[in-house]
């Protein structure tokens, strides 16, 4: 039953996609910048669908539109990236424009197309990954600034983005199979630790938390902007930690992840 309602959703995502390789999410109007209220998406939407519709088709029966999806996504990043030098963060989801620029709302994006070039062979997915992955992680990753993950922060830092980073150097890493990633996967992992929770907080007396005992430990912050903690990295699971932790041997990175 469950994989047929995944396959379902999939074939509904699959069926909406724009005519420019991209998809929608769910927009938010209050907090778009007044110029870019057409059709805009956060660049990051896309970069799930495309991660995940891959990850999709190793556990799935995968169906023709499925793949042909995967490729019209890959081919738009391709598109974007030669034509800005970057992803963006809001783009116009229907031509392919980037309308409000930088950020690391698409930190994923490196992953996705590492996948897509696993997946089909095409080498520019491969180095059109790496070629953005550098740029994260020189422009945003050494100065410990990870940020514009979410619709709902604007251009805060946030986790998401953090985890999203994480992601992409740890795809790579297992991907080309050579250690130059994994340096930086590792001060990703560096930076999101910054953001987990890293003790029992005390919630105030006659709390519902503190009646029930709720133990924070381990939660992890969104972002500056909410400063909501959950226990978990909104969109993705926590596995990245799990095969950093494999690749470097460090069971540091486990802990962190699960423990």
């Amino acid at each position: 039953l469950t994989r047929r309602r995944a396959a379902e959703t999939i074939d509904y995502a699959v069926a909406r996609q724009t005519k420019a390789g991209l998809f929608h999410g769910k927009l938010n109007d209050s907090l778009m910048p007044a110029a870019v209220k057409r059709q805009s998406e956060l660049v990051r939407i896309s970069a799930d669908a495309l991660f995940f519709l891959l990850k999709a088709g190793e556990v799935l029966p995968e169906k023709p539109e499925w793949t042909a999806a995967a490729r019209r996504t890959a081919d738009a990043f391709v598109r974007l990236w030669e034509r800005y030098g970057q992803f963006g963060q809001w783009i116009d989801a229907e031509t392919g424009e980037i309308l409000v620029g930088r950020s690391d709302c698409g930190a994923l994006i490196p992953a996705a197309l590492a996948r897509a070039y696993a997946k089909f062979g095409t080498k520019r997915y491969l180095e059109v990954a790496e070629k953005s992955l550098e740029d994260y992680c020189r422009r945003d990753l050494d100065r410990g600034v990870v940020y514009g993950g979410p619709s709902d922060i604007i251009m805060s830092c946030d986790s998401e983005s953090c985890a999203m980073l994480l992601e992409s150097c740890v795809t790579l890493a297992e991907v080309t199979g050579g250690t130059r990633w994994i340096a930086e996967a590792r001060k990703a992992a560096a930076l999101l630790s910054t953001w987990t929770v890293a003790y029992a907080y005390r919630f105030p007396k006659g709390s519902l938390f503190d009646e029930i005992g709720l133990n924070a430990r381990g939660s992890v912050f969104a972002s500056v902007q909410n400063k909501h903690s959950a226990p978990g990295l909104c969109t993705l699971s926590p596995d990245s930690l799990v095969r950093l932790s494999k690749l470097t041997g460090d069971a540091a990175y486990r802990e962190l992840g699960y423990d």
